[in-house]
């Protein structure tokens, strides 16, 4: 009995000993966090490594066998998966949001010296924040910092060629002179107090620049027609005189 005892407590202590060795960077315990290539997993999966999802249980196409998303209501989880918009190999995440509460996806950066920053926002009303967790801009894209664009298309706007229309009223100069002097701007542009408190909507602020240009090009026109009035009145006096 002695020896079969001993025997069976050796076979058992090598079977541990190569289960360990084997599996010496992996805890799959049958209660609390699972840990694949580390043996101190914080969260309830954690994958010290590369991760591949896919295969056909991940196709969240509308009219696959996994387009119910009712199972998320109310749940506040993220479901991973592809082919949401139809077929078109797109990898989709869904989340769902609770009542009354922005949602979304975030990403943070969380540097070494245990510094947390937010960095971009997508909110579950469809707006895009970088830099800012703030939902209640009411804009589609809010970026709080610089942004740089080798192109940017802004639509539409009412452009500004009805200036050269017969029927338009152009103001004379001297009224655009004393709208200057009482309030220190253009007839029909913002104010520095209005920029400065609401900024400069890009595509309007154009269309105005424009206009601008246009009376402006209607004035030196206008005047270039006096001009020539007085030169041939001047060159008929002379003409006169020497008669």
């Amino acid at each position: 009995m002695t020896f079969i005892r001993l025997f069976t407590g050796i076979s058992i202590f090598l079977s541990l000993s190569l289960l360990s060795n084997l599996h010496a960077q992996n805890i799959f315990p049958p209660l609390g966090a699972v840990g694949v290539n580390t043996t101190t997993p914080f969260y309830q999966l954690e994958v010290n490594g590369a991760v591949a999802l896919g295969g056909s249980g991940f196709n969240l196409d509308q009219n696959g066998s996994n387009s119910d998303l009712t199972h998320l209501q109310g749940t506040a989880r993220v479901l991973i998966g592809w082919n949401r918009s139809g077929g078109n190999g797109e990898t989709d995440f869904i989340t769902n949001t609770l009542s009354n509460l922005p949602g979304g996806f975030s990403f943070w950066n969380y540097s070494s010296s245990g510094v947390t920053t937010n960095l971009m926002n997508v909110f579950a009303n469809g707006n895009v924040g970088i830099g800012t967790n703030n939902s209640d801009f009411g804009y589609k894209l809010a970026v709080n910092g610089n942004a740089i664009f080798n192109k940017i298309i802004v639509k539409p706007y009412p452009w500004a060629d009805y200036v050269f229309r017969k029927d338009y009223h152009l103001p004379s100069l001297d009224s655009v002179a004393k709208y200057i002097e009482t309030n220190n701007h253009l007839p029909g542009m913002p104010s520095t107090d209005s920029v400065a408190k609401a900024g400069i909507d890009v595509g309007a602020n154009q269309a105005l620049l424009l206009k601008k240009i246009e009376e402006l090009t209607l004035y030196v026109i206008e005047q270039k027609k006096e001009l020539d009035e007085l030169r041939r009145q001047v060159a008929d006096s002379r003409r006169h005189r020497s008669q």
